[in-house]
């Protein structure tokens, strides 16, 4: 299985909403690789566009979306969850904080629902 980073490295940025990696702002880079670097499960929404981002501790979670996921936007890839994250989402980009206990996500990454 191809690693986060060189999933990552593998998205063609110079077509991307984000433009060249070498081009992105100096907060961007330093959580990318914060991010890359560490060993719990983490992930990224960067921007207005909610481009997702995650390392290798998240991998399994993606499931067959996997391949993709590297530079998505969010609420493509998780489309099926959106509904049920968007709230949260607004919240942050309203500058507000959300506090959750057992939120319910519906998903069907391997084609069947599953929580």
């Amino acid at each position: 299985m191809r690693s986060a980073a060189s999933l990552l490295e593998a998205v063609d940025w110079n077509n991307h909403l984000l433009g060249p990696r070498e081009a992105w702002p100096a907060p961007l880079k330093l959580v990318v690789n914060s991010l890359l670097g560490s060993p719990e499960s983490m992930y990224l929404v960067w921007g207005p566009e909610r481009i997702f981002m995650f390392n290798d501790a998240y991998r399994p979670i993606l499931g067959p979306r996997l391949e993709a996921a590297q530079g998505a936007r969010f609420e493509d890839l998780w489309a099926d969850a959106w509904p049920s994250v968007a709230p949260m989402f607004l919240n942050a980009e309203a500058g507000e904080a959300s506090r959750v206990i057992d939120l319910y996500i519906p998903m069907a990454r391997y084609g069947e629902p599953e929580d």
